[in-house]
């Protein structure tokens, strides 16, 4: 409660303060680059534990499908921990997440995670060829290594007169064959 008084004119204010308690910062930033995609690297992470008593921790992360490591450590009194972090990315893109180690006092340290993979995947051109008024069929095999339904989005220029689904849908761990057709 917050009491203001004017004292020229007599006037009383009261006020109840209501707080927002935010997260604190991160306790550092893990910055992962230069890894390739499908290859596992591994980081430590030293967790240290300033109490005179052991505590456990228990390990999250949003990143779980590319971050791995124990769920569960107990960090003995005065002593440090060295975390084994294992990053491995599935595709050729950049993640960006958190690691938290909470305490069994519900206390946590935290950190931000960012991991550059490239693709080791290069593009390949296909050359088609044809005569004036006939068409080529092409037959492409898309593979999904993911335990997750996939959507394939398929760019093309039309103005090239390729023909064919923009969309494939990749079930979990399967492959399809994806088909276009070219009319010159």
């Amino acid at each position: 409660m917050l009491k203001l008084y004017n004292s020229y004119t007599g006037e009383k204010y009261f006020y109840t303060l209501i707080g927002n308690v935010e997260d604190p910062l991160a306790d550092g930033n893990i910055d992962i680059l230069n890894i390739n995609a499908k290859e596992t690297q591994v980081r430590i992470i030293q967790i240290k534990n300033e109490l005179n008593k052991d505590v456990t921790y228990s390990v999250e992360t949003d990143l779980d499908d590319v971050i791995s490591g124990e769920n569960k450590f107990v960090l003995k009194a005065n002593e440090t921990y060295n975390y084994e972090m294992k990053v491995r990315p599935l595709l050729g893109k950049i993640y960006f997440g958190r690691i938290i180690f909470r305490d069994d006092q519900k206390s946590y340290k935290w950190y931000t995670v960012r991991i550059e993979a490239k693709s080791q995947i290069q593009p390949k051109m296909i050359e088609m060829k044809t005569v004036i008024r006939k068409g080529v069929f092409i037959e492409l095999n898309l593979e999904n290594p993911t335990n997750e339904n996939t959507l394939f989005r398929i760019d093309f220029d039309t103005n090239l007169f390729l023909f064919g689904d923009r969309d494939v849908n990749i079930e979990a761990n399967s492959s399809k064959i994806y088909n276009y057709y070219l009319l010159h």
